[in-house]
């Protein structure tokens, strides 16, 4: 072999080795991708394990599907909504008990068979109270309101519900069409919030007296109210995360 190309091997060797030390060296001095915040999620849609409350027949009236997307849809049976409880609030809960430390996201759609008034209700309730009572009797709630293809939440006319605090925005209004509608829970930190998905123009928090009690409570599950075949709720996404959007 001759002398140049000797030569040739053993530079480009020292500038392998001279160019990894290096780099390794910049990287722990000046640590430039820690600069770029990367947002870890955990879907735990498959997680859910949804159940039906048998408090007013709920057992019997509410269906539980996944649609094409793997998306949970539910909604009041048509067929089994006959019956003196027939338009009566039934529960629907996740069986998936939150973990106080842990941050979690729910992102709902609300669709309505008609454009007359409607209902819907999200939060969060005791795993006890599932066959014994309304869910939204653990104030843990908020309501929306449907008229004319437009969301708005109902929170300020229900005495009850404490989730009338405005961190973002000012009187909540969607187009029910597009909106998804983002439930916020974080125990440990007494954050329960709703956002609107992804464009978070509105947050929307449960008083700071209602989060004090939030922590206290025991075996907490994500729950939907039903009341009668014209509400339909998909959940579209249920994630752990590491940091809320703005």
């Amino acid at each position: 072999m001759s002398t140049n190309k000797s030569q040739n091997i053993l530079n480009s060797f020292k500038f392998k080795q001279f160019r990894k030390i290096n780099l390794d060296r910049i990287f722990s001095q000046f640590p430039v991708f820690d600069l770029i915040p990367i947002k870890k999620e955990i879907c735990i849609l498959n997680d859910l394990q949804l159940v039906k409350g048998t408090f007013n027949d709920g057992d019997k009236r509410i269906s539980i599907k996944k649609n094409d997307l793997n998306q949970y849809e539910i909604s009041i049976n048509q067929e089994q909504k006959k019956g003196v409880k027939n338009c009566s609030d039934a529960n629907c809960m996740s069986n998936l008990i939150l973990e106080k430390d842990k941050k979690y996201v729910f992102r709902i759609q609300f669709k309505s068979t008609t454009t007359n008034l409607n209902y819907f209700q999200i939060g969060l309730m005791q795993q006890k109270h599932l066959n014994v009572k309304e869910g939204y009797k653990d104030y843990q709630y908020t309501e929306f309101k449907y008229q004319n293809n437009k969301l708005t939440e109902n929170n300020k006319l229900n005495e009850d519900n404490k989730f009338s605090q405005y961190l973002k925005g000012k009187d909540l209004k969607l187009d029910i069409g597009s909106a998804i509608i983002e439930l916020r829970v974080w125990l440990n930190g007494k954050i329960l919030q709703i956002s609107d998905y992804p464009q978070n123009n509105y947050i929307l928090s449960q008083t700071n007296e209602n989060l004090d009690k939030l922590k206290n409570l025991e075996n907490l599950s994500f729950f939907l109210q039903l009341y009668d075949s014209t509400q339909i709720y998909i959940i579209t996404e249920a994630l752990i995360v590491d940091e809320f959007g703005d």
